[in-house]
């Protein structure tokens, strides 16, 4: 899937329509390359209290029902040095 596309045209792509209701309107126009760069720890990507909450209410929905975390089936994480290459990003 492109970078430029966001979370909510992915959800609802891959059939989870209702998912797209449990965040708000910025978390839902963020894009592939914009959630892959605030993971990483780039500059310039930052969420209000409100969009995080809906990702990781989001991100916990998809878990308990066994899906990945994000409707992508990856994500390009830069490796951490920090936690020995074994996860990549920032937790």
């Amino acid at each position: 899937m492109p970078d430029h596309q966001t979370l909510k045209q992915a959800l609802v792509e891959s059939g989870d329509n209702s998912q797209v209701e449990m965040l708000t309107s910025h978390a839902q126009s963020l894009t592939k390359a914009q959630l892959t760069d605030l993971l990483n720890g780039k500059a310039g990507v930052s969420l209000d209290k409100e969009s995080s909450a809906s990702i990781r209410k989001l991100a916990r929905h998809r878990i308990a029902n066994g899906q990945n975390v994000m409707p992508w089936s990856s994500l390009k994480l830069d490796a951490n040095a920090d936690d020995d290459n074994m996860g990549g990003g920032i937790w």
